[in-house]
């Protein structure tokens, strides 16, 4: 898609590790790795392109006093309403993929021959019109619940109201080219060995 580029999103649900996959990737292999969140969030800065679009339609009430965006708010607002979700979501995929669109452009014209984005909404957010592949990155419910609990300190009605949210990770490994595991015994250094294998190297 991308001339001397190949283009690979990584996604995976909450606590399967992406982001340290993502870390591994630029640390160890010195491919570089587009983050769609850190996009999404900028975008929702004071002066973003998103936040005011974000505010005419949910209203001033979802504003700061200093005028950043309530996210704990918005997110409530959201996640209980599939509608509202919706309206947001066409509100920042478009412009959190334009963006992608030109940093994948601009690593093309360097000849960088990997780049990776990271989403966890890359099988369901229009990430096929731009990534070669797909690669999920798993790891065991069991695995997923220790991590949140440990790193995030989530209660178990918080991962489960997560869980419940995001696509079935079986379902998620049927639209995805190839899989990371990333269970509780594997290291860096193998998935850095899983890694460089399905990239063919």
């Amino acid at each position: 898609m991308f001339d001397h580029t190949k283009v690979i999103g990584i996604t995976g649900g909450v606590g399967s590790g992406k982001s340290h996959v993502c870390k591994l990737i630029e640390k160890h292999l010195g491919y570089p790795v587009i983050d769609s969140d850190a996009i999404s969030k900028e975008q929702m800065e004071p002066g973003g392109i998103v936040l005011k679009k974000v505010l005419e339609t949910f209203g001033e009430q979802y504003a700061n006093e200093d005028g950043t965006l309530n996210r704990g708010k918005l997110a409530d607002l959201v996640f209980h309403d599939p509608d509202k979700l919706e309206q947001l979501n066409a509100l920042t995929h478009p412009a959190v993929i334009e963006e992608i669109r030109d940093r994948i452009n601009n690593y093309a014209k360097e000849h960088i021959p990997f780049v990776f984005v990271e989403s966890a909404l890359a099988c369901s957010a229009g990430y096929r019109s731009f990534c070669d592949e797909l690669w999920a990155v798993t790891a065991p419910e069991t695995v997923r619940r220790y991590r949140l609990k440990k790193t995030r300190e989530y209660s178990d009605e918080k991962i489960a109201s997560l869980f419940s949210g995001q696509m079935p990770e079986e379902e998620l490994k049927k639209l995805c080219d190839k899989e990371i595991v990333n269970g509780n015994m594997v290291g860096d250094l193998e998935l850095c060995y899983q890694i460089e294998n399905n990239l063919g190297l």
